[in-house]
């Protein structure tokens, strides 16, 4: 059993190769641009988003959190794989997805009868600014070690 596993979402622009060699998980956010939703960097990457936007300049995207059915699935599917799980998400200054993914840790835990592996941090920031950090962990992580210095990073 693996000691950490890293999760995170797309808002931390992390880049693929990165959510490849260090075995990061990535919940998508939802981006909408009109009457249609996306899922970031699932159906729309960069270029497409960039090109919509310049076709149709007025039309202002909107970001939505993960689904909670997508959170609950990544927390289910690491409960007995790793001894912890840290999600690091976007900031719960612009997005309800701290308080949701701790709602469903709670839900997780009541079921189970006992505390859970997950461990969730509000990265009080946005886009690159929390992908750094959690680039540092996924490394950390990825090579052993253990949760204390995953956190510490």
């Amino acid at each position: 059993m693996r000691s950490v596993k890293i999760i995170t979402d797309s808002a931390s622009d992390i880049p693929f190769e990165l959510f490849e060699k260090y075995d990061i998980s990535m919940l998508p956010m939802g981006v909408v641009v009109g009457e249609k939703t996306y899922l970031d960097r699932v159906d729309l990457d960069a270029p497409a988003f960039y090109k919509m936007m310049r076709e149709d300049p007025e039309s202002l995207p909107k970001t939505v959190m993960p689904s909670v059915e997508m959170i609950e699935a990544q927390f289910e599917k690491n409960l007995n794989t790793f001894e912890h799980q840290i999600y690091v998400c976007i900031s719960s200054k612009g997005s309800g997805t701290y308080n949701v993914a701790s709602m469903i840790k709670n839900e997780i835990e009541d079921r189970l009868g006992r505390p859970s592996n997950i461990t969730i941090i509000d990265s009080m920031s946005f886009s690159v600014g929390y992908g750094i950090a959690v680039r540092e962990m996924s490394r950390l992580a990825y090579e052993g070690a253990g949760y204390d210095t995953v956190m510490e990073a």
